[in-house]
């Protein structure tokens, strides 16, 4: 049986995005199975009168990481369904997406997830939101953003993560390792699940002729007392993950990178008008120092008994 794709798009609030870019998940030459929706009720105008499309309500507006596994556990109840696209509600998919990122997966089955190149929406010749590169001082940064994209007839070559605002991810991937972390509510929770994955034995792809447009920070909303958002959740969540999810080894290697990191993010941000933001993040991250280590202990268990199992 050919594998089954369901697509998990996940919004609140932005009838507009969904408006605009649902219709590019239905035009693939390789349909999804599926789409699901996971959001608010507003948008049952928009999904009602689309075939294939369903909504999944949710009563508040529950993050990123917790609406997208709501979705997950949806699709993955159908046991016909092989693969999970994760795709932002402000992203515009072209039409061989699924059908290039799908061929990558499979190439080896070690890869758990598919990045895929993202341009932006409104400079299509620059990378928007492709893959994730990893640095020992502790901090993720996005592969070719900004840059020109490589030539859509490159090979899939492999990568350290896959950014969710469009990913392909097998479901064995979600059953070893565990899904998103909803603690994290937005930022980071890709590069915490490709962490975690990664020291289970996964590994990523990247398709360079998976494309799509990228609106980027379409959620984003200014912090009261400076930045945005965006700037908290990544200093808050940037210190949990490193708690929760960093092997030891890596800590070992090199904490005094890591807190050269977390100290040069903090100063900088002074000069560009988001301290307010990020002083908040990192005073939550610290608090939250506790929780994180005690969260360790389940994901350090949760990552031994996949590796137990031996990723394929």
């Amino acid at each position: 049986m050919a594998p089954m794709t369901v697509a998990v798009v996940p919004t609140w609030g932005h009838r507009d995005h969904l408006q605009r870019f649902l219709p590019t998940l239905l035009e693939q030459t390789r349909p999804f199975a599926r789409v699901l929706v996971v959001g608010d009720k507003g948008n049952e105008t928009i999904v009602g009168s689309r075939p294939g499309v369903e909504l999944q309500t949710t009563s508040a507006n529950l993050g990123f990481a917790a609406a997208v596994n709501r979705g997950i556990e949806r699709a993955l109840s159908a046991k016909t369904v092989d693969l999970v696209a994760v795709i932002n509600d402000d992203v515009s998919l072209d039409p061989e997406w699924h059908a290039q990122a799908e061929s990558a997966i499979h190439l080896r089955p070690e890869y758990g997830s598919c990045a895929t190149c993202l341009l932006q929406l409104q400079r299509p010749d620059k990378v928007a939101s492709p893959a994730i590169d990893w640095h020992p001082s502790g901090f993720a940064s996005e592969v070719l953003n900004g840059e020109a994209p490589p030539p859509a007839s490159a090979p899939p070559r492999a990568v350290w993560g896959a950014s969710a605002a469009a990913a392909l991810y097998r479901r064995e991937l979600f059953e070893s390792v565990g899904k998103f972390d909803e603690g994290l509510f937005a930022y980071q929770e890709d590069v915490e699940l490709a962490l975690r994955s990664r020291r289970a034995g996964w590994k990523c792809v990247m398709a360079p002729a998976a494309r799509g447009l990228h609106l980027g920070f379409g959620s984003n909303r200014p912090f009261a007392v400076g930045g945005s958002y965006a700037d908290y959740f990544n200093a808050r969540n940037r210190i949990a993950m490193l708690v929760t999810t960093l092997p030891s080894a890596e800590w070992r290697g090199h904490w005094r990178q890591i807190a050269a990191t977390q100290i040069r993010l903090l100063a900088t941000s002074f000069p560009e008008g988001r301290a307010g933001a990020v002083c908040a993040g990192v005073l939550h991250g610290l608090l939250w120092v506790p929780r994180a280590l005690r969260a360790r202990r389940r994901v350090s268990d949760v990552i031994s008994r996949a590796a137990d199992r031996r990723v394929p």
